[in-house]
């Protein structure tokens, strides 16, 4: 169902620049082309698809969100009138919009898929 996965973080926390390229590699290898926003891409060693936020709403079937609140509601609103679906992963400091934290993310993502 979802080809193409798009990731928007905050990468300058260390915590969320170490989940960037295992997530990428997970979604890889189900055979799920990832693209990621140009702060995402910052903790890569080769972005090869960085976009901006907006871009990316648009060429994504599911766009995962990493961080606090604050990441997740810039998120949404970078998406304008794209209704690609958001799944939040609580790795801020706040998260009451968030349910899912980073030791269910693989887990949630396998339901997902």
């Amino acid at each position: 169902m979802y080809k193409t996965v798009g990731i928007i973080s905050r990468p300058r926390r260390e915590e969320i620049a170490a989940v960037v390229p295992q997530l990428s590699q997970w979604l890889g290898a189900r055979g799920i082309k990832v693209i990621y926003d140009s702060e995402t891409a910052l903790c890569l060693s080769q972005p090869d698809a960085c976009f901006t936020r907006e871009e990316l709403a648009s060429k994504s079937d599911l766009i995962i969100v990493l961080g606090g609140d604050g990441t997740l509601l810039a998120a949404a609103r970078s998406l304008g009138s794209n209704s690609v679906p958001l799944l939040p992963i609580h790795l801020g400091g706040l998260g009451f919009l968030s349910s899912v934290n980073q030791n269910e993310l693989f887990l949630i993502l396998e339901e997902v898929l």
